[in-house]
């Protein structure tokens, strides 16, 4: 087996993992690419590029998760991007076929009703993982002296500024959102 061969099935029992136990949607798969980073196949993804890669992927159109797979893939070779999206969707097809020919017959177990209950605070704790470490990332320094001095104040004031508006605001273009937080940022030298 080839290198190349053996680099594209790992990275795809890779995200084949992340697909199948990413439960929650893109942000879930954070907690496992932190994991993964620097480790084979993903040699060239560090912790420090995934912030990064998550707002790229958030701005191309389409699930996020799949499109996070798509740029890590791309660090490896261009078909290694197919084979990354693919190992990231497989599991949900398998499951999903799974599910739809057995609707009938365990809708109403108590046992099945109980998983599907145990996975949404799961998916809860993943995406609430991946907040964190998203705001610990740009709102947090470590290196400050004194405690008060841990958050990064220009980055609070725009963060709290754009979740008042998102909040208070009936419709905010988040183009427009987004643009005005960049000029800020590149305004105030953050």
């Amino acid at each position: 087996m080839t290198a190349s061969l053996a680099a594209h099935l790992a990275l795809f029992a890779v995200f084949f993992k992340i697909g199948l136990f990413a439960v929650g949607g893109g942000l879930a798969t954070l907690p496992f690419l932190y994991e993964l980073a620097g480790t084979y196949p993903l040699q060239a993804l560090s912790a420090a590029d995934i912030p990064d890669m998550l707002a790229t992927a958030q701005f191309v159109p389409g699930a996020m998760g799949l499109n996070l797979a798509g740029y890590i893939g791309t660090l490896v070779s261009i078909p290694a991007a197919y084979v990354a999206v693919f190992g990231m969707i497989a599991p949900q097809i398998a499951v999903m076929t799974l599910v739809i020919r057995m609707y009938d017959s365990f809708k109403a177990n108590a046992v099945v009703r109980r998983v599907f209950l145990a996975l949404a605070p799961a998916a809860a704790a993943l995406l609430c993982a991946a907040g964190f470490r998203i705001w610990k990332l740009s709102l947090y320094d470590g290196e400050a002296a004194r405690w008060f001095q841990f958050i990064k104040p220009l980055h609070a004031l725009i963060f709290i500024a754009a979740f008042i508006v998102i909040r208070t605001a009936r419709k905010v273009p988040l183009a427009a959102l987004f643009a005005s937080a960049g000029v800020l940022g590149i305004v105030l030298g953050l």
